[in-house]
């Protein structure tokens, strides 16, 4: 059955109570509400999306970060930091079945991404610059993923939370399709975000590693226990 052509609401039901109206105003809030019934709005959006993508992995881990962002749930800033024709072309290719842009949720909540102090915009160039030799293709789509990962180093919380995906597995999924060969140096599975800086640190971009190896530092648990 081909995907439906709009955002149209939910059946009422108590695993998806949330309707095309209460879609496009989430209230402004800096967290996602834990809640059965935004989690299951969540879901339901989530899997629409699955419908209308490419069936790529990128593309399902993808859906996680937008159903997120149009759900005021993570840390990324409106069209995830891209442009407002990078975001439009990007979510053409992903979801060739999407709806019509006037049709997409507005999100409606507080930012927490650092903003703008005269240095996010030279890490962001730091961090883009480590992983555009190491994306999988030289298409338009995948430079624009390195972009929106850059973007989602710049939370205070876990990247994969502050991205909005549903685990840190599907983090590790979109890095290794858009950036794999630098996915695949991250062999003691290192949280992504110390792992991504601590490359920096070994770059030329001007990073100071603050100790000389991963077993000398006091802060070894931070950067290889568990996320929750």
């Amino acid at each position: 059955m081909p995907p439906p052509a709009r955002f149209s609401p939910p059946r009422r039901s108590s695993r998806s109570p949330l309707s095309r109206t209460a879609l496009t105003a989430v209230p402004a809030v800096a967290r996602f509400p834990r809640t059965r019934a935004a989690a299951a709005g969540w879901e339901d959006l989530r899997n629409r999306l699955l419908g209308w993508g490419d069936g790529t992995p990128a593309g399902a881990a993808l859906a996680s970060v937008l159903a997120s962002l149009w759900m005021g749930r993570g840390a990324m800033p409106p069209r995830l930091g891209l442009r407002a024709w990078e975001f439009r072309a990007l979510l053409r290719r992903r979801f060739p079945g999407l709806p019509q842009p006037q049709d997409w949720p507005v999100p409606r909540r507080f930012l927490v991404v650092r903003r703008d102090d005269g240095g996010v915009a030279a890490e962001l160039a730091d961090l883009s610059a480590l992983m555009l030799p190491a994306r999988a293709d030289l298409s338009p789509e995948t430079r624009l993923l390195t972009r929106v990962l850059a973007v989602g180093c710049l939370g205070f919380g876990h990247m994969w939370r502050d991205m909005g995906f549903a685990s840190r597995a599907e983090l590790r999924v979109l890095l290794s399709a858009v950036v794999p060969r630098l996915a695949r140096r991250n062999v003691a599975d290192m949280k992504w975000k110390k792992f991504l800086y601590r490359e920096l640190c070994k770059s030329e971009a001007g990073y100071v590693c603050r100790s000389p190896t991963c077993d000398a530092c006091a802060a070894y648990d931070d950067c290889f226990g568990a996320e929750t």
